[in-house]
């Protein structure tokens, strides 16, 4: 699931930056940060997402007897 939240931040880091630099004008140096802070971004919270997710609690086997 990591490699896919990686994958997924870089390229919604990509799409920020290019929306950047072509909608706002904004500057090679910012749209590179906007790049790499919304990829780490992207990807931590995908990352944190999946980490975080339900488990089913041990059932006891002495409800099932």
């Amino acid at each position: 699931m990591a490699s896919v939240a990686v994958i997924f931040g870089g390229m919604s880091g990509f799409v920020s930056a290019l929306f950047a630099l072509i909608a706002f004008d904004a500057g090679w140096i910012f749209a590179l940060g906007l790049w790499s802070a919304t990829g780490v971004a992207m990807s931590l919270s995908l990352i944190g997402l999946a980490m975080s997710a339900r488990r089913p609690e041990p059932e006891l086997q002495a409800e099932h007897a």
